[in-house]
């Protein structure tokens, strides 16, 4: 009998880690360019809804692709499943347009602070009404993102030239 199988687990956990951290990093760098995108694409005369669409058409195809990957056996959702999801994707909807709107009132760096704050405001409120626990990582990561939003919007490395 070999003893490897904690040490084969312990691999595999460390080898999934690793994945997920270099998924996030990619995700975040992708994220971090479209604020700049959307705001040319407004300066041009693209409509907001359009470039909305396109933007969550492009998300969904490589979340499609993605789910292609990792699941082999795909299956259809259940009623419930699709009206949830398609609900959603119609709340991210609304919210990439309403996005998308401000940018015309606020220059890219500003929405760029903004929106990433909605996961910290996620989790804030989910440990506030106790739907979830605070944990350490948790609560370093809100520090660390709140810290982090409140020194680029008091930097001076950008102008302030927005109207609202």
């Amino acid at each position: 009998m070999s003893g490897g199988g904690l040490m084969s687990q312990r691999g595999e956990s460390k080898k999934g880690h690793t994945a997920a951290t270099v998924i996030m990093i990619l995700v975040q760098l992708a994220f971090a360019g479209w604020h700049v995108l959307g705001k040319v694409a407004l300066n041009t005369g693209v409509s907001p809804l359009f470039f909305a669409l396109i933007r969550e058409g492009g998300a969904s195809l490589v979340l499609l692709l993605l789910a292609g990957i990792c699941d082999k056996r795909p299956r259809m959702p259940t009623k419930p499943e699709a009206l949830v999801f398609l609900t959603l994707g119609v709340l991210i909807f609304i919210n990439i347009v309403g996005f998308i709107l401000a940018l015309n009132l606020v220059e890219p760096i500003t929405a760029a602070i903004y929106q990433p704050l909605i996961p910290v405001w996620t989790a804030f409120w989910a440990v506030l009404f106790r739907v979830e626990p605070a944990n350490p990582y948790m609560l370093t990561g809100i520090a660390i993102s709140v810290s982090g939003a409140v020194v680029a919007a008091m930097s001076e490395s950008h102008g302030s030239h927005d109207e609202g």
